[in-house]
Order: structure tokens, then sequence, then C-alpha cells
């Protein structure tokens, strides 16, 4: 699907025509790279990016994120800005958009659908994803023409998709051409860490409740036996903190050495982390701000270990920039591993599920009039692991 629009040129202060190719398989929107020179628009922000097409690799990218103004070349009143990234590489080859028939010309005519139709081959300026389609097509209307093929009328012009029907049928021998055009598919995707669990791990027997550990006790037993252990072990200390244990399983004495796990997330993480002089200094006061509040405590001697487990968390900056409250977050890794070797997630007990039953708790809302719902402020932070336990959740900084 594609259209042709314009697009305010900054420097010359007029709009400019373009072409606009529309693709549901994408999840993010771009326009090349020349289209922003041409236009001299400025670079909002800069952001790492890898692009997956079909058959091939990843491509590891440095966009640029910009802003377009775009509107409709038959209605000049109005216009709409969005934000996309400029892409260094050409959005698809060109290709020849599904010509119209006279009919359907007569029938758009009729319906007073201003449609010019694009004479030769198009190779498009901009490439408009899922993220951008419905806050500029929403509320569209569509209407099938005589040959099959499906008009939309959109704020940016009329939308022209689908298969046209055969003039005449066809005898059941002949071929039928079909003219497929080369697109590529382009995503957004956080940057590739390597996985944190193995496929053996997603395609275990033990997902779905078989296990073939013959000495495995049933898992409500397990859950009874958690939760009867948490009740008398954890303590209530000053300030009402909760300090608990660490839920082992019989796996524990077979962790490794990791230390060299999270050094080397942490190296190949960091450059990225100070490309932005911002996001650095977020990801400090965050640091920061776990020091000052106790959820985080400096190892003053990493020889030395208070508890018989020594174990280092692979650590990994989550940024939500749409946040309201947190933007920057540490996450860790609990699950990565060496290959062969098992993770701190594989050596601790899942426990019971704290959450109750989907079909009760809708019943409930649906009892009173008001619905309050509530949220505690980092609420995992207020849970401290006992000394003993610390040295099994070490991080590298």
């Amino acid at each position: 699907m594609s259209l042709s629009v314009e697009v305010y040129n900054p420097k010359d202060k007029h709009f400019s025509p373009c072409h606009l190719f529309i693709d549901p398989g994408a999840e993010a929107s771009f326009c090349t790279v020349e289209l922003q020179q041409r236009l001299g628009l400025a670079t909002l922000l800069e952001q790492d990016l890898n692009i997956i097409t079909f058959g091939n690799q990843v491509n590891q990218e440095t966009a640029a994120i910009v802003r377009l103004i775009l509107r409709n070349p038959l209605i000049t009143s109005e216009s709409k800005s969005i934000v996309v990234y400029a892409k260094n590489s050409k959005i698809t080859s060109a290709y020849r958009p599904p010509p119209l028939t006279t009919a359907d010309l007569a029938h758009l005519h009729a319906l007073q659908w201003h449609y010019a139709p694009p004479t030769g081959a198009i190779e498009p300026d901009i490439l408009l994803g899922m993220d951008l389609w419905w806050s500029l097509f929403e509320g569209s209307v569509r209407e099938i023409l005589p040959s099959g093929l499906v008009a939309l009328n959109t704020f940016l012009g009329i939308i022209v998709s689908g298969v046209q029907q055969p003039r005449r049928p066809l005898p059941r021998a002949s071929p039928h051409q079909l003219l497929v055009n080369s697109v590529g598919v382009l995503e957004e995707v956080e940057a590739f860490e390597g996985p944190s669990t193995s496929e053996t791990d997603a395609w275990a027997l033990s997902n779905i409740g078989i296990s073939d550990d013959i000495d495995s006790k049933p898992a409500a037993f397990v859950d009874h036996q958690l939760v009867r252990d948490f009740l008398a072990s954890h303590e209530v200390r000053e300030r009402g903190r909760i300090y608990i244990n660490l839920p082992w399983n019989e796996k524990r004495h077979l962790l490794p050495d990791s230390f060299h796990l999270a050094f080397s997330r942490l190296a190949s993480n960091l450059p990225r982390y100070r490309m932005d002089p911002k996001i650095w200094d977020s990801i400090q006061q965050c640091i920061q701000d776990m020091l000052d509040r106790d959820v985080l405590e400096v190892v003053s001697d990493p020889a030395r270990a208070d508890g018989p487990v020594v174990y280092y968390i692979p650590l990994h900056i989550v940024f939500r920039p749409s946040s309201s409250t947190t933007k920057v977050r540490p996450t860790l890794d609990a699950s990565a591993k060496y290959q062969g070797e098992i993770s701190l997630n594989d050596a601790l007990h899942v426990g019971p599920s704290l959450l109750g039953e989907l079909v009760p708790i809708i019943l409930q809302c649906r009892t009173h009039q008001y619905l309050i719902s509530s949220d505690i402020e980092k609420a995992f932070w207020a849970v401290w692991l006992k000394e003993e336990e610390r040295d099994a959740t070490r991080i590298v900084w």
C-alpha cells in the first residue's frame, strides 16, 4: 500500500512531494537518510537499532530520530506530525501500484473521492509501520471497488490495496500470474545480548508438569513446605523491614563462578549507556539512589563471603522514556548462564503463585459501584535478604 503525500521542508519553508509506503508487518516507521538531508531535518536523538529483514541477519545501525510534518496534497489546510527513524538504506525497491480500471475511477468519482493514479514506478521515501497506523488512519472509510480492490479514504489520501478479480474466468489449467513486490520487514528491537534460557529449557517437559526425576516431590507439597519455611525463618527488624532467605533447591552446590559472565555483560553494554549523557546521568543517579536506600551495598572485600554461595548476576539497564515514574530500571538477569551450566534461577524454587484466580477477581470487581486500584512504589525494595544470602546476588558495576 502506498500514498503520495507532501512533507514539510524546513529549509525552503514549503511542502515537497514524496511517496509513503505502508507496511503492516513493520513495528517501527522509517524515512530515508536522503530525505532527511534533502529536507534539512534536524536530528532529535540517535538510537542504536537492530534491523531485521526477511532472509537476512541482524543489521546493527545507529539511526537518527526525526520529525516529519505530512499533509494531503489535495487538502492543504491540515497537517499531522510524526516521529520516525532515518534509515541509511532505501526503504524498498521501485514498484508499481495496482492500476485502477475505468469502472474503479468512475466509482471513486461518484463517491467524490479525489484520487490521482500514480504514473510509473514508485520508490518510497517513508515507510509507515504499525506504530503510527492507527494514529493516522483511525476512522477512515472503506469502499470495495468494482475490480475487487479496496479503497480506504484517509486523512492523507486514498489508499488502494487488495487483489483484483480477473476480468474473465481463467481456464482451470491456466497458470495464475501474481505480481509480488520485494519488501523487507523492518523491526526495532532491544540490543540482543544472548538468550537468557537455552532452547532445551524452553521445550523441557517440566514446563508442562512432567518430570523424569523419580525422587521429585509433588509441586503442591514443595510449595506448602516453602511457605512454612518462609513463615518460620523470616524476620521483621528495624523500620519494619522484612529479612528473608532465598528459596534454594538441591542444585545450589552446582552454581559456577559467574564473575566473567557478569563482567562481560557490563563491558558490552557500558559504551551504549555512555552514548547519551542524559541517559548515563540517569543511570548513575538510579544506582546512587539504590545505594542511599540500602538496596545495594558495596562489597569491600570481594574475596570474603558471609555465606556459602557467591554468585554474580549480569546487570542490564532498561530504558522506558514514556514512563512517568521509572524511566531507568536496573534489571538483574538471573537466568543468564554458561553453556552446560545452571543459572541462579535454576538453583531456586519458583514457589507458589501469589495471584488469585481470575474469575473471582473479575466477579469481585463487579460487586461494588466503585473500583479502586493501587500500586506499591518499588515493592521489591521493601524486602531485604539476610546477610548470609547477599553474596549470592552480587552485581558488577
